[in-house]
């Protein structure tokens, strides 16, 4: 699913858009030759996105979120055999809105990807590190136990269905934009972690960026070889912003 050469375009709305506001972003949303591309709507709109998403293997429906357990007493959860009936193909686990504002932890992300691993379900795995944190040079270290912690210990750990996406928390919903520099540097700490705490097959495990990307940074930071590609939040709400922040993936990758 994810383990290729192309770059991959995401978008989350997190709890944005209504029905009208959909129906209007797929009638301007477009498709690109060379890149995976999908968004993920809130949960009531899964079935809507994947009846109006272009018509091509490589635009996915995603979710925001799932529940580790298979079914149950469980109100208010969604399962993953429930998102794969609506042939929902990707799932993001450990956003830093789940992890502080659910205070969602190590064990719980673990129990996450492996109920999704074993259903078959795509994980993109977010990482990435607090203001507090990078200003105080924790930033490897944050980056390892949020990755140690984690995959290792996750069953049946798939690399074709495994994503990690860097979101300095800093940068996420503020305007503010890790330059390239910092990003590609964050990014190599990453691939780094993986290749001493999995086996040598997660190696090419893309990578993508999740801080504040937008059409006017989209260059600058996806011309860069360890930028796999792009989590996108608030610009992944306008179609022309999607369309755009994918066409320049999509030249970069000619």
């Amino acid at each position: 699913m994810f383990l290729n050469q192309r770059k991959i375009i995401l978008g989350n709305w997190k709890m944005n858009k209504n029905l009208s506001e959909i129906n209007s972003f797929f009638k301007d949303v477009e498709s690109f030759d060379g890149l995976i591309q999908g968004i993920c709507p809130q949960s009531p709109y899964l079935s809507k996105v994947e009846e109006l998403r272009p018509r091509c293997d490589s635009f996915l429906t995603g979710a925001q979120n799932i529940s580790s357990e298979v079914k149950g007493a469980y109100t208010g959860e969604i399962s993953t055999k429930s998102l794969i009936d609506f042939s929902v193909k990707f799932t993001l686990v450990g956003h830093s809105e789940r992890r502080q504002l659910f205070n969602e932890s190590d064990s719980s992300m673990i129990k996450k990807i492996s109920r999704a691993m074993e259903d078959g379900l795509g994980v993109v795995y977010c990482v990435g590190e607090t203001l507090e944190q990078r200003e105080a040079n924790q930033v490897k270290q944050v980056l390892f136990e949020q990755l140690n912690n984690v995959l290792p210990a996750v069953k049946g750990l798939n690399q074709n269905l495994l994503c990690i996406a860097y979101e300095p928390v800093w940068a996420i919903g503020t305007g503010k934009t890790a330059s390239a520099n910092q990003a590609v540097e964050a990014h190599k700490i990453i691939g780094g972690i993986i290749s001493e705490s999995l086996s040598e097959e997660f190696s090419s495990t893309p990578i993508l960026y999740g801080g504040s990307v937008k059409p006017s940074n989209a260059q600058e930071l996806l011309e860069n070889t360890e930028i796999s590609g792009a989590l996108i939040g608030g610009a992944s709400l306008s179609a022309s912003d999607f369309n755009e922040i994918s066409r320049i993936a999509s030249n970069i990758q000619a």
